[in-house]
C-alpha cells in the first residue's frame, strides 16, 4: 500500500471516527438536556416531597389532637355510664318503694272499706234508734199535752169554785 492509499484509508477512518464522535457528541448533548430536565423534575419532586412531609406532620399533629379528644370523650362516656348506673339503682329503689306503697294502699283501701261499712251499719242502727226516740218523744209530748189539757180543765174547775 502506498502512502497515499494509506493516508486515504486513515482519512476514511478518521472521518468515520469524526462521524462517530459527532454522533456521540449529539447523543451526549441530548443526554445532558435530558439530565437537566430530570434534575428539574427531581427538584420539583423534592419540593413536592417536602410539602407532603409538612402535610403529613400536620396530619400527625391533628391525629394526636383527635386522639386526645377521643380520650376525653371516652372518659366523659365512662362518667355518663356511671351516672346511668347510679340512676338505675335509684330507679330500682323507687320501684321497690312504689311496690311497698301499693301494698300499703291496698291495706288502706281495705281499712276504708271496713270503716265505711261500719259507718253505714252505725248510721242504720242510729237511724232506727233515733226514729224510736222521736216516736217516744212524740208519745211523751202527746201524753204531756193530754195532761196539760187535764190540768187546765182542773184549774178552770178550781178557779170557778174559788170564785
Amino acid at each position: 500500500m502506498k502512502d497515499r492509499e494509506l493516508l486515504e484509508a486513515i482519512l476514511q477512518k478518521i472521518g468515520g471516527i469524526e462521524f462517530r464522535m459527532n454522533s456521540m457528541e449529539s447523543k451526549l448533548t441530548s443526554m445532558e438536556s435530558k439530565m437537566t430536565g430530570m434534575e428539574s423534575k427531581m427538584e420539583s419532586m423534592e419540593s413536592r416531597m417536602t410539602g407532603m412531609e409538612s402535610k403529613m406532620t400536620g396530619m400527625e399533629s391533628k391525629m394526636t389532637g383527635m386522639e386526645s379528644k377521643m380520650t376525653g370523650m371516652e372518659s366523659k362516656i365512662t362518667g355518663m355510664e356511671s351516672r346511668m348506673t347510679g340512676m338505675e339503682s335509684k330507679i330500682t329503689g323507687m320501684e321497690s318503694r312504689m311496690e311497698n306503697m301499693e301494698g300499703e294502699l291496698v291495706e288502706v283501701k281495705a281499712e276504708v272499706k271496713f270503716t265505711k261499712e261500719a259507718v253505714i251499719k252505725m248510721e242504720s242502727d242510729h237511724g232506727q234508734k233515733l226514729g224510736a226516740l222521736f216516736d217516744g218523744h212524740k208519745l211523751n209530748s202527746e201524753k204531756l199535752d193530754k195532761i196539760e189539757n187535764e190540768v187546765t180543765k182542773h184549774e178552770e174547775i178550781i178557779l170557778r169554785r174559788i170564785r
